[in-house]
C-alpha cells in the first residue's frame, strides 16, 4: 500500500506542475511535466516487466519456490520501475532539448526543418572517401 500511495502522490504532484505550467503559458515546461506524467502512469506496466525478469533470474539461480520469489521481488520491481521510467524520460527530454546542430551525426537541416543525418548524405565533405 505504501508504494501505491507514493505513486499516487508523485502522479498528482506532476499533474499539478504540468497544469500550473500550462496555465502560466509555458508550453515547453508543461510538455516536460506531461511527459514525466506519462512515465509515472506507465510504472505499473514497467513494474510487471521488471518483476517477471527479476523472478526469472531468481528462479534460475535459486531453488526457492515461486511464491517466495514473487514476494521477495515485488517491492524491488516496483521502485526499480519508477526509477527506470523517470530516468529514461529525463534522458529523452534532455535529448529533445539539445539543438540539432550540437547532436553528433546531424550535419544539416533539410526541407521543412527535417534533420539530415550524416549517414544519409552522399558526397558530403564529412563522409570519408575510399
Amino acid at each position: 500500500m505504501t508504494w501505491f500511495a507514493a505513486l499516487a502522490v508523485v502522479w498528482l504532484l506532476m499533474a499539478a506542475l504540468a497544469w500550473q505550467a500550462h496555465k502560466r503559458g509555458s508550453a515547453r515546461i508543461a510538455r516536460r511535466w506531461t511527459t514525466r506524467l506519462y512515465a509515472v502512469t506507465l510504472v505499473p506496466l514497467t513494474a510487471l516487466v521488471v518483476g517477471v525478469a527479476l523472478i526469472g533470474v531468481q528462479l534460475a539461480f535459486d531453488q526457492a519456490g515461486s511464491e517466495v520469489a514473487v514476494a521477495a521481488t515485488t517491492p524491488y520491481a516496483q521502485w526499480l520501475a519508477l526509477a527506470i521510467n523517470l530516468v529514461a524520460v529525463d534522458i529523452v527530454i534532455r535529448r529533445r532539448d539539445v539543438p540539432a546542430r550540437t547532436r553528433p551525426g546531424v550535419t544539416s537541416t533539410g526541407p521543412a526543418g527535417t534533420q539530415i543525418h550524416e549517414a544519409f548524405t552522399f558526397g558530403a565533405a564529412s563522409s570519408p572517401r575510399p
